[in-house]
């Protein structure tokens, strides 16, 4: 296979794995607000100290689980451009699922937090 066969290569490589960094980004973002620490005060008035408490986010982890799933179809992205060259206008619909990454990831750590 000739270089014209495959134009441009170099440069659809690196604009894939530039578009999976930025998922895997948004999934660090999300990712990062899946814990959630509370504390509660003591039992009945006694003065004693409060007690820590720990729990899941759940917006945070249905986040983190879709950009994932959005950073596996980057993948697939990188390897439909290792293997062939797709439509140009595909970069499009790539580029847009990483953007919707990084919003997602935000979002979910912009929602509000239950009070205890």
């Amino acid at each position: 296979m000739t270089s014209s066969a495959r134009p441009h290569l170099p440069l659809r490589i690196a604009g894939s794995v530039v578009l999976i960094l930025i998922c895997l980004l948004g999934a660090l973002i999300a990712a990062s607000g899946i814990q959630l620490t509370y504390y509660l005060p003591p039992v009945n008035g006694s003065g004693g100290m409060a007690t820590r408490h720990t729990t899941t986010f759940g917006p945070a982890i249905a986040a983190t689980i879709t950009v994932v799933i959005f950073a596996l179809t980057e993948i697939v992205w990188l390897v439909w451009n290792l293997v062939s060259v797709p439509p140009r206008w595909f970069w499009i619909g790539a580029a847009l699922i990483a953007v919707i990454a990084i919003i997602v990831g935000v979002s979910a750590n912009e929602l509000p937090r239950p009070s205890f």
